[in-house]
C-alpha cells in the first residue's frame, strides 16, 4: 500500500504523494493530516483517536455517523512529481468534499457524497463505539492533526470547552468530556477515595531502586506509616504527575532520578493515578483539590511527627499536578511551603479559576513555572512569581511536531524534561527577564539573566524568556 506524506488544509495544498486507488481519508479541516499504512489482518481494538477506512469490505457491529474526505489521487498516466502538489479549488471541491454517514458492510468503492451532519464532538464520540473491527484485507489508519486550539475552535466551537484531545503518558491521545458529569458529587467521591486511591512511594539514594510504598490516612488516631528511611535534615521533594499518568511516567521518574542523581534527598512520588484517569476529565480536574488537601495533610503530619522543616520542602507538578501541587501548599495548616514548582500547569478545567482554585503565588513562599505548551494542554497565564516561557511558551517546542505529536503532548512534556535537565545543570537554562516575548527576540532585554529550573533564585519575578535545543542536551546556556 502506497504512503501519504500529508495534507495541509490551511493553506489550501494537498501533497498527495502516492494515493491508493478509491482511499478515502478522514480529516479536519484546516488542520495537517498524516497516515501511516498498516496491513492486518487481525482485529483491530480502538482505544485511542484512530480513524478508519479500507480498500476492501470493512464490517462493523453498529452504523457509526463517520465524517470522511476523499482525496483525489494522482493521474496514473502522469508524471508523479508533477502531480506532488494540488491546489483545491473550486473545481476540486466538488471531489474532495466532507461528508457523513453510516456505512455497514459496504464497498469504498464509490465516494460517498453526503451533506455534512453533526458536530467533530459528536462524530469523535461516535468513533469511540467503534471498538472492534474486522478487517477482510488492507486498512489505511489516518488521525487529524491539531494545527493549535483555534483552529479546532473555527471547526467546533466547543473544542476545548466541552471536549477536546488529551495525551497520555505516552502520547496516546484520548477524547474527554469537558462537561460536568451527571452526578453532581464526583467532588466528594473523589475526597473520599484518596486514602484508598492515592499511593505514596517513598525514595533515597539508597533505595532509589526499592522505594518503599505506602498509603497515609488522614486521621490522627492512624499511625504514620513513613519509611524510618525518612531523614529531617535533609531537603524533602514531592513529585505530582498529571492526567493519566503514574509512578511510571517519565515525569515522576526523571525528576525524582535527577534529583538522586544529585544529592541524596527525600522523594515522596505521589501517584494518584486511580482518581487521574476519568475519561469525564472534570473529574480528574475536581480531584486535584482533594488530592492537595491530601499531600498538605501528610506534610503536616510529617512537621508534627517526624521533625519536618517546612524551609526544605518543595513540591514539582506537572499538569494537573501543578494545580495539585498549589492545593498541597495552600492547605498545610502548620506553615507555608518554601517552593512549589509548577510546570506547565493545565489549562483545560482551569482556564477562568480564580486564583483560590489554581495554582497560584501564595501558595508557597516561592512559586516558579515553566509554560511549554501555552493556550494548548497548558495555562497561557502567569501563575507563579516568576514565569518562565521557553520558544516563547508555546507548541510546538522544537523538536516536537510531527504525525505523533497532534494533541501536543511533546512539548506539554518538554517542561519536565527541561526542569529535569536543569537539577544537574542549572546554567543550560540561562533566561532574560523581559516584558513580552517580542522584546526578548529583538534582544532589548539581554541583562541579568537567571538559570530557569530547580536553580532559579528565589528572588525571582516577572517573565522570563529563553530558546532551547530539538534535543537532548535542551539547554544553550547564556547566550546574547
Amino acid at each position: 500500500m502506497g504512503a501519504l506524506s500529508f495534507v495541509l488544509l490551511s493553506t489550501v495544498l494537498v501533497y498527495t504523494a502516492v494515493i491508493p486507488e478509491e482511499s478515502y481519508l478522514i480529516c479536519v479541516r484546516r488542520c495537517q493530516l498524516l497516515s501511516v499504512s498498516i496491513t492486518t489482518r487481525m482485529p483491530i481494538y480502538l482505544d485511542r483517536i484512530w480513524i478508519v477506512t479500507c480498500t476492501q469490505t470493512i464490517s462493523l457491529s453498529s452504523s457509526p455517523t463517520v465524517i470522511i474526505i476523499r482525496l483525489q489521487n494522482p493521474n496514473p498516466s502522469t508524471n508523479r512529481s508533477q502531480n506532488k502538489r494540488a491546489h483545491l479549488n473550486d473545481s476540486h471541491h466538488s471531489n474532495s468534499l466532507f461528508a457523513a454517514g453510516s456505512i455497514s458492510d459496504r464497498k469504498f468503492g464509490q465516494p460517498i457524497r453526503i451533506d455534512l451532519r453533526g458536530s467533530a464532538k459528536q462524530f469523535f464520540s461516535s468513533i469511540r463505539s467503534l471498538w472492534e473491527l474486522t478487517i477482510a484485507d488492507r486498512v489505511l489508519f489516518v488521525f487529524a492533526v491539531k494545527c493549535d486550539m483555534d483552529q479546532l475552535r473555527m471547526i467546533d466551537p466547543n473544542y476545548g470547552v466541552t471536549w477536546m484531545f488529551l495525551p497520555d503518558d505516552q502520547g496516546n491521545p484520548h477524547i474527554v468530556d469537558l462537561t460536568m458529569p451527571n452526578d453532581t458529587n464526583s467532588q466528594e467521591r473523589a475526597g473520599s477515595n484518596c486514602n484508598r486511591d492515592v499511593t505514596f512511594y517513598f525514595y533515597r539514594q539508597e533505595t532509589k531502586n526499592n522505594p518503599t510504598a505506602f498509603k497515609f490516612i488522614n486521621d490522627p488516631a492512624v499511625p504514620l506509616n513513613v519509611s524510618d528511611c525518612f531523614d529531617p535534615s535533609l531537603p524533602t521533594k514531592f513529585v505530582i504527575h498529571g492526567w493519566r499518568n503514574s509512578i511510571n511516567s517519565a515525569v515522576c521518574q526523571q525528576v525524582k532520578n535527577a534529583y538522586l542523581k544529585r544529592q541524596d534527598v527525600n522523594v515522596f512520588v505521589v501517584d494518584w493515578s486511580p482518581l487521574a484517569s476519568d475519561t469525564f476529565y472534570f473529574r480528574s480536574a475536581s480531584a486535584t483539590r482533594d488530592v492537595g488537601r491530601h499531600v498538605g495533610g501528610l506534610i503536616d503530619r510529617l512537621v508534627a511527627e517526624r521533625d519536618l522543616d517546612l524551609n526544605s520542602v518543595h513540591i514539582i507538578g506537572h499538569s494537573l499536578g501543578a494545580h495539585t501541587s498549589g492545593f498541597a501548599g495552600s492547605s498545610v495548616r502548620s506553615g507555608k511551603v518554601a517552593r512549589i514548582s509548577g510546570l506547565d500547569p493545565a489549562l483545560p478545567g482551569f482556564t477562568d479559576s480564580a486564583p483560590d482554585s489554581r495554582l497560584d503565588p501564595s501558595d508557597a513562599r516561592f512559586v516558579d513555572v515553566i509554560h511549554t505548551c501555552a493556550g494548548m494542554l497548558g495555562s497561557d497565564a502567569k501563575l507563579g512569581h516568576v514565569d518562565f516561557w521557553p520558544n516563547g511558551g508555546r507548541a510546538n517546542q522544537p523538536g516536537c511536531g510531527g504525525m505523533n505529536d497532534f494533541t501536543g503532548a511533546c512539548s506539554h512534556g518538554r517542561s519536565y524534561e527541561y526542569y529535569s535537565e536543569s537539577v544537574n545543570a542549572p546554567e543550560n537554562f540561562m533566561a532574560y527577564p523581559c516584558g513580552n516575548e517580542n522584546t526578548y527576540k529583538n534582544k532589548q532585554c539581554r541583562t541579568a539573566p537567571v538559570p530557569m529550573g530547580d536553580g532559579t533564585p528565589v528572588e525571582s519575578r516577572g517573565n522570563h524568556y529563553l530558546e532551547t535545543n530539538p534535543e537532548p542536551r535542551f539547554g544553550r546556556g547564556l547566550e546574547r
